[in-house]
């Protein structure tokens, strides 16, 4: 196996911290958002924009495709834009390209290396049908926004390669637990020591158990000593 990025201890077991180089794309998950993007070197997110064409209007060409947007080729864009500001919550995706690849819905401060590379967005009937509500409210939009945030950091961590998993073992070598796919450092110490704990808490009950085991043979073992020198 490879060298750890990380090596913590706790309660003298050590935890060693890994990368994951998981197949499972955070994309094929259950989102809230919808991840368009368009880029001539890298396949992102969950739609390809035609990367030969305006961002923008590539970007309103799949709106129409997809909600069917009347419209009259005059004021195409005008009247996509208002539509968009009815009927959907986006954000901008900004890419940054050097060394690797990052991603976020703010911007980099580097414009040699970084530049927008489309939009994420949710309709706002997906939004009413996933919270049960006939009325979207200003704190409820302000929610699905941070969803859609949370969605982009969890896609940047993917594709930056930051994906981790541990394994724990004891000062003999012998094996305290394992779990991968964490896309935080955080939780994947708060999942290995309380994975810890409870491996711990069953060896201790175990030992309990045989020295109540060995206690009751012992004991038998006397009654029956004694019984037989009674006769």
């Amino acid at each position: 196996m490879e060298e750890p990025v990380r090596t913590e201890f706790y309660r003298g077991v050590k935890i060693n911290i890994y990368p994951d180089d998981m197949e499972d794309r955070p994309r094929d998950w259950d989102n809230l958002g919808t991840m368009v993007c368009s880029h001539r070197q890298y396949n992102l997110g969950d739609v390809q924009l035609d990367a030969s064409a305006d961002g923008y209007q590539a970007f309103y060409d799949h709106l129409n495709e997809k909600f069917e947007i009347t419209y009259l080729e005059d004021h195409k864009n005008k009247i996509i834009e208002r539509w968009i500001d009815k009927n959907l919550i986006t954000l901008p995706l900004y890419l940054y390209d050097h060394s690797g690849i990052a991603i976020n819905t703010y911007g980099y401060s580097c414009p040699w290396d970084s530049g927008q590379a489309g939009f994420i967005y949710v309709d706002l009937d997906t939004i009413r049908k996933e919270y049960k509500v006939k009325r979207i409210s200003k704190k409820l939009r302000e929610q699905v926004r941070r969803v859609l945030i949370s969605e982009v950091e969890t896609y940047d961590t993917y594709i930056r390669g930051n994906v981790i998993g541990y394994r724990a073992e004891n000062l003999r070598g012998e094996d305290m637990g394992s779990c991968w796919g964490f896309y935080s450092l955080e939780y994947a110490m708060e999942c290995a020591m309380k994975e810890i704990d409870y491996n711990i808490r069953a060896i201790v009950k175990k030992a309990k158990d045989r020295r109540a085991a060995i206690n009751h043979e012992l004991v038998r073992e006397n009654i029956k000593q004694e019984a037989c020198l009674c006769c």
